[in-house]
């Protein structure tokens, strides 16, 4: 039995839950995050120290925003404090930064810091533990993970069945698991 950390992309996770939506009326899965996370260390009995999400608002214009848009990102920062009030759980967040217009003259916007912030989490609680366990798909980790192995620590990826994940990933990290469609729909809040 070790002690875990478990580091969520949950921009990366976020998309794989709306497939698990029963219904129109249901926005998205409601994933309770403390179970998910347990499930995850207890698969190789580990203790979980902490477990952090790294996440944006949506975006928000503050000079000419829409009462939706106002709406939207205030549900998402309740969401963001509800998380950050569970035991074992944080929340850190980057933004979403404007990057221009695509060719439909639809806004583009793009994920900043947030794949940082995992980053030098990934570095400094490296040494705090025995494993730690990663839910993303972005091989942009792979350095940071090699740097983690080079320290001695054990670095878990996990799966979501028949979600996209980078090969090369998957070939770097010293574990993975697999978390079934049957188990996760068990996950939820």
């Amino acid at each position: 039995m070790g002690r875990a950390f478990v580091l969520i992309d949950n921009g990366y996770l976020t998309p794989i839950l709306r497939k698990l939506t029963t219904s129109k009326d249901e926005i998205r899965f409601k994933l309770d995050y403390k179970k998910f996370s347990e499930t995850i260390v207890n698969s190789n009995q580990d203790e979980l120290v902490r477990s952090i999400v790294y996440d944006c608002p949506p975006y928000l214009n503050k000079k000419n925003s829409k009462k939706e848009d106002t709406d939207r990102h205030q549900r998402a920062m309740n969401f963001f404090n509800k998380l950050k009030s569970m035991d074992k759980i944080d929340v850190k967040l980057g933004y979403l930064g404007f990057r221009g217009m695509n060719s439909d003259g639809k806004p583009i916007y793009v994920q900043k810091k947030v794949d940082v912030l995992l980053t030098l989490d990934l570095v400094k609680y490296g040494p705090r533990a025995d494993r730690i366990y990663l839910v993303t798909g972005d091989q942009d980790f792979i350095p940071a993970i090699e740097y983690a192995q080079e320290n001695g620590i054990n670095v878990c990826i996990v799966r979501i069945q028949d979600a996209w994940i980078s090969d090369q990933i998957m070939r770097v990290c010293d574990q993975s698991m697999e978390l079934t469609w049957s188990q996760l729909s068990t996950l939820k809040r």
